[in-house]
């Protein structure tokens, strides 16, 4: 589950705000999702991306990138699932 990767509470939520398609630049997709805190205000944004290049000399199908509002990484990690 994508909330085992990240590091938020129990009462924070995800919300999903974006898929996108891009098949020319490496990866198939990505979906970005808002974290809300429990009185619903936004406290980050998460980025997975899908389907990385096999051309990677280790195994890993997806990225998961988290950060704050002020755009500093809290998690950056590599996942062969999630």
């Amino acid at each position: 589950m994508l909330r085992d990767h990240l590091k938020i509470d129990k009462s924070h939520t995800l919300e999903k705000v974006n898929h996108i398609q891009l098949r020319h630049q490496g990866q198939e997709e990505i979906s970005e999702f808002i974290v809300k805190d429990a009185g619903g205000n936004p406290i980050g944004k998460v980025s997975v991306y899908d389907h990385l290049s096999t051309r990677r000399s280790y195994p890993t199908s997806y990225r998961v990138t988290q950060t704050d509002m002020a755009g500093r990484v809290v998690v950056d990690t590599l996942r062969e699932v999630l």
